[in-house]
């Protein structure tokens, strides 16, 4: 399994293209940055099979659209944000000054547990709410997709926007840096960690 990103402008989500070992399918995490430029700079086209979302707020869903009409594949994302695409106050689009945006339904609403096949390889769904109810992470392989629950040194995401929980995001934080110390940590911001080294920052958590 290889993981790549290509970071937005503007709002600094990172887009991630997680691909199978054989470099034949791939999933995208997070589409917010328009499929030319993810495609321009990872080199090749690969046939993807979905669109993950970490959860509904609008930084993450900048290029949606764009994404669904040129590979056509479905998208995912945790069944308590799935109604956030279309609420523009919990998708914080207001929020972000963009106006009121909506971005349809989506095709699978995800719970924990379930698994993904990208290619002959697998993600995992880890429920991770408190930044939004619905949150979600990726697991797979020594790789974690963290969305905006966990950061690198130390950070984690803000709980104070439309369905934050602070003590549920806390509780999602301890349960992911109990994952194999080696595991390579993507969040939605920022530069890639490891569970090893983010456990020592939130080593009140234990």
């Amino acid at each position: 399994m290889t993981v790549k990103c290509v970071s937005g402008r503007g709002f600094g989500s990172n887009c991630y293209v997680v691909i199978d070992d054989e470099m034949q399918n791939a999933v995208v995490v997070d589409p917010s940055v328009p499929y030319s430029a993810v495609i321009a700079s990872i080199g090749f086209v690969p046939r993807f099979t979905a669109i993950l979302l970490t959860h509904a707020h609008t930084d993450h869903l900048l290029a949606l659209d764009d994404w669904r009409s040129n590979t056509g594949a479905p998208v995912m994302i945790g069944s308590l944000d799935a109604y956030a695409l279309n609420h523009p106050e919990a998708n914080c689009s207001p929020f972000l000054g963009l106006g009121e945006l909506t971005f349809g339904e989506p095709d699978v609403r995800l719970s924990n547990g379930d698994k993904i096949a990208v290619g002959a390889e697998m993600l995992s769904v880890l429920a991770s709410p408190g930044h939004t109810s619905g949150s979600v992470c990726y697991y797979g392989k020594g790789h974690l997709l963290s969305g905006d629950t966990l950061f690198s040194e130390g950070g984690v995401g803000r709980s104070d926007l439309f369905g934050g929980d602070e003590s549920a995001l806390y509780a999602s934080v301890a349960s992911l840096i109990e994952l194999p110390p080696e595991t390579v940590v993507y969040p939605g911001h920022g530069p890639q960690t490891t569970v090893a080294c983010e456990k020592r920052f939130h080593s009140y958590l234990f």
